[in-house]
């Protein structure tokens, strides 16, 4: 799991691209999150990009360009973590 306060502040920085402007994707990663009303929602996160898609609202975001490198190193960080778990 990502921790809450460093996801909750890079994506309230992300911009919402309008309607017509679709984001380019080369290698995503798709998560999950839950309303403060117990509704599991889909997120698809471009690996690259440093964009989002929400697919409840069907709309694109975009994070702020001097955020995308510690948003990847975050995502990039806690994935290591889970699959190459360090042996003690």
């Amino acid at each position: 799991m990502l921790g809450d306060s460093a996801v909750i502040f890079l994506l309230s920085h992300a911009k919402l691209l309008p309607k017509e402007k679709y984001a380019a994707w080369q290698g995503f990663y798709i998560a999950t999150y839950q309303t403060a009303d117990h509704e599991l929602r889909k997120v698809i996160f471009s690996n690259y990009g440093g964009f989002l898609y929400d697919s409840h609202s069907n709309r694109y975001y975009e994070l702020l360009e001097k955020h995308r490198e510690k948003w990847h190193k975050l995502i990039t960080k806690d994935l290591d973590e889970l699959f190459n778990p360090k042996i003690e």
